[in-house]
C-alpha cells in the first residue's frame, strides 16, 4: 500500500513539474506588450500583458470596462495545452455574498497565425439565484 502511495506521489509531482510555466506559455502565444484588437468584431479593445520572472498579468481594456487576471508560474488551476499553446486558468474570488465566493476564469488561445483571443470571465451567483457574472473578450493581432 505504501508503494502505491509513493508511486502516485512521484507521478503527480512529475506531472506538476512537467507543465509549462505561465511566463513561458505567454512568451509562446502572446509576449509581453500592449495589443490593439476588437471585442465581438466591432468595438475597440486592448490587451496588456506584463511578464515578470515568475508572474504574468493580463489586462483587457474596453471603452466601458477593464478586467485583469494575474498568474503565478506554479499556480494551481492553470493549464497549458502543449500542442496548441492555449492557456486556461481559474481562481477563487472569495467574494463573501456569492456561492463558493465566485470564480474568475482566463482563456488565451490562438485564432490562426496572427490573431489571439483573450477572455476573462467571472461567475458570481448568490444564494437567491441572482447572477452578477461578467464576460470580457478581446481578439488582438500580433
Amino acid at each position: 500500500m505504501k508503494l502505491i502511495a509513493l508511486v502516485m506521489t512521484i507521478a503527480l509531482s512529475t506531472a506538476a513539474s512537467a507543465s509549462i510555466p505561465a511566463t513561458e506559455a505567454f512568451k509562446n502565444i502572446l509576449p509581453a506588450g500592449t495589443y490593439a484588437g476588437y471585442e465581438n468584431g466591432s468595438k475597440k479593445c486592448s490587451v496588456t500583458v506584463d511578464a515578470k520572472e515568475d508572474f504574468v498579468s493580463v489586462m483587457i481594456t474596453t471603452t466601458d470596462t477593464t478586467e485583469g487576471f494575474g498568474l503565478l508560474n506554479k499556480a494551481l488551476g492553470t493549464s497549458v495545452n502543449e500542442t496548441t499553446g492555449e492557456i486556461s486558468a481559474s481562481q477563487s474570488l472569495n467574494a463573501p455574498f456569492y456561492l463558493r465566493g465566485g470564480t474568475k476564469f482566463l482563456n488565451v488561445q490562438a485564432e490562426g497565425l496572427d490573431l489571439v483571443q483573450v477572455s476573462i470571465s467571472k461567475i458570481l451567483l448568490d444564494h437567491r439565484g441572482n447572477d452578477a457574472s461578467t464576460y470580457l473578450e478581446c481578439t488582438v493581432s500580433l
